[in-house]
């Protein structure tokens, strides 16, 4: 507050003028201001060194981590796909393509009780996921201590199963991977077709084999839950997770990864127009692919002889499609 002072007549009173002088604030701040001009540099080395190049290989960006959501009615979901709690050990290790050392990131819903997330953890750490730490953003990492081999643990893997059980198994692949687009095209939704749709573009953008793996496994289990069949997509999740070891002994090729590619295209278009019967046998014709390049592999491993042309399918090695 100031007073402004001037002429008036006899009796008047000062006039209040209600104003604020800022002059001496702003004289203060400039002083502080030239101050720190000048107390910057001192508080800098001022010693010149020619740093020598750094001939360290450049560090991988960390790997994009494996989402794992309990959402408030307790239903579990690994990334986009929601499985039942006895099948989350397989969904996991076919999600992380059955590596151990893949960094897990659990996040519950603020309405899921202390329980309930203590007992999805204890069933990660049964699945072989023994390290636990916390996010900086909220939610906890899981991943194991001493990460294995897993082209060592896929080709004992491999060792370990007959030539029947391996076929048997794709037997059963095919069984139910036909039968959950056949279903697919026939009770999908809108919302199905467009994440199948941007699963196929996302997979064509790749030329690595891991991540890639990873999409195709999303999109599996998105076909089986486009079937509205709970037990098909149990299934499914079963053989995704009996395959995620042996499908890792696949060597990578960017030409294998866009034929599998290109035959996701004709599921998708097949699903789109309701063609069970042609979504079947695209299917089908998709799965043997990998069954017969695995069964050969692993005739390959007893040493056995390449069986000639007109043998059965199940013991015929021909070209591979994931």
């Amino acid at each position: 507050m100031a007073l402004r002072l001037g002429s008036r007549s006899a009796g008047d009173d000062l006039e209040v003028q209600h104003e604020i002088n800022v002059t001496p604030f702003i004289d203060v701040m400039l002083v502080l201001l030239i101050i720190f001009m000048v107390a910057a540099p001192l508080a800098t080395v001022d010693i010149g060194v020619n740093l020598p190049a750094s001939t360290a290989p450049e560090q991988p960006r960390p790997e994009k981590p494996v989402f794992l959501t309990i959402q408030p009615d307790l239903a579990i979901a690994v990334d986009e796909t929601v499985v039942a709690r006895e099948t989350l050990p397989g969904a996991l290790d076919a999600a992380t393509n059955a590596r151990k050392d893949q960094t897990i990131f659990v996040r519950a819903d603020k309405s899921v009780s202390y329980g309930e997330l203590m007992g999805v953890m204890n069933v990660l750490r049964e699945a072989g996921y023994l390290e636990t730490r916390r996010g900086r953003g909220g939610g906890t990492f899981v991943r194991r201590s001493l990460p294995q081999q897993p082209a060592r643990e896929a080709r004992r893997h491999l060792a370990r199963l007959t030539v029947e059980e391996l076929s048997d198994l794709m037997d059963f692949r095919v069984a139910v991977s036909g039968a959950a687009v056949a279903l697919a095209a026939v009770r999908r939704s809108d919302a199905d077709l467009e994440v199948l749709h941007e699963l196929v573009e996302r997979m064509a953008a790749l030329d690595s084999f891991p991540p890639y793996r990873r999409l195709d496994h999303r999109f599996h289990l998105t076909v089986a839950s486009a079937a509205r069949s709970p037990r098909l997509v149990a299934a499914e999740t079963q053989v995704q997770a009996d395959l995620a070891k042996l499908l890792r002994l696949i060597p990578e090729s960017a030409e294998m990864l866009h034929v599998s590619n290109e035959q996701h295209r004709e599921l998708v278009a097949a699903i789109r127009n309701r063609a069970a019967g042609r979504a079947r046998a695209v299917m089908e014709a998709h799965v043997r692919g990998t069954a017969d390049f695995l069964v050969g592999l692993r005739l390959g491993k007893l040493g056995s002889v390449t069986p000639e042309r007109g043998s059965p399918p199940a013991n015929r090695v021909r070209e591979f499609r994931a």
